[in-house]
């Protein structure tokens, strides 16, 4: 089974969630306000900028052409493809490089743990081994209250109280 399809299952319950929160819901019903979507636009498009990233340091560590050939694709794809897309709809907003200069970025270099950051720069051999590290971090982050928290929140929001 791939790393993805791992991940994906332990996951599922939360990732489903997600189908259901008011930022999706309201986005997919054409009710998001404005102000919330401008905020997405700028959010979405810095992480962008450090995903291309990603997938650039995925060039350098890549051991044969055809994967350095997939990871330049989706370099290019992010940056030429789905920027574009973020620019033309920030555009529209009216979104200046200015506010986007000013809106704090929460995918900056000083945050994550030791171990995202290795994952980041592809920094494993061991992928049973991240996936408890990570597993471990999340706990000791206070994972577990979080996610019953957000869960309560969730069912709360569904019955409409």
């Amino acid at each position: 089974m791939k790393l993805t399809d791992r991940l994906y299952d332990a996951a599922k319950e939360i990732w489903d969630g997600y189908l259901e929160q008011p930022f999706v819901k309201e986005l997919g019903e054409g009710t998001l306000r404005e102000d919330r979507f401008r905020f997405y636009m700028v959010q979405d498009y810095q992480y962008l900028l450090q995903y291309a990233k990603v997938f650039a340091r995925g060039v350098v560590k890549a051991e044969d052409e055809r994967m350095m050939c997939r990871f330049a694709h989706m370099v290019h794809d992010t940056l030429d493809g789905e920027m574009n897309l973020h620019k033309t709809y920030m555009s529209r907003l009216g979104i200046t490089e200015q506010e986007i200069a000013e809106t704090n970025q929460i995918f900056g270099y000083e945050s994550g743990s030791d171990t995202a950051r290795k994952i980041v720069r592809l920094e494993f051999d061991d992928v049973d081994r991240v996936i408890a590290d990570i597993t471990r971090e999340l706990k000791a982050a206070g994972m577990d209250r979080i996610v019953e928290e957000a869960n309560r929140q969730l069912a709360e929001w569904k019955k409409g109280t």
